[in-house]
């Protein structure tokens, strides 16, 4: 398994959950050496997005009040180190699994086979 793949696994393990800081993706991959993780974490986000497996957010997460950014945008966040900030707070960058992306996190859906779906949380 490649630092990637455990990168798509941690950020759709966490997606799964509920919404997550994009900087909780970094965090989320202890086996990866502390230099690469926020690399590896922006280059899995990347990948998963354009998957459609995952949805990027912009809001308070302490209140769910987030608006879904389109693609394009997501994809702009995720390369912006501000985005990956944990002191945003109570505003920031943050995801959640897609239905498709709770389908192969569960194991129901081979990745890649996904269409976008914005998850309705």
């Amino acid at each position: 398994m490649t630092d990637i793949d455990l990168g798509r696994a941690a950020i759709l393990d966490l997606g799964s959950e509920d919404y997550y800081y994009l900087g909780d993706a970094a965090a989320y991959v202890p086996s990866v050496p502390a230099e690469r993780r926020a690399g590896v974490a922006r280059e899995a986000m990347r990948q998963l997005l354009r998957e459609g497996l995952v949805q990027l957010y912009f809001g308070n997460l302490a209140t769910n009040k987030v608006v879904p950014l389109p693609l394009d945008e997501a994809l702009r966040a995720v390369d912006d180190p501000r985005a990956w900030d944990g002191t945003l707070h109570p505003n920031g960058y943050c995801f959640a699994n897609t239905a498709a992306g709770d389908a192969v996190y569960r194991g129901e859906a081979r990745p890649g086979s996904a269409r976008h779906q914005p998850n309705e949380r």
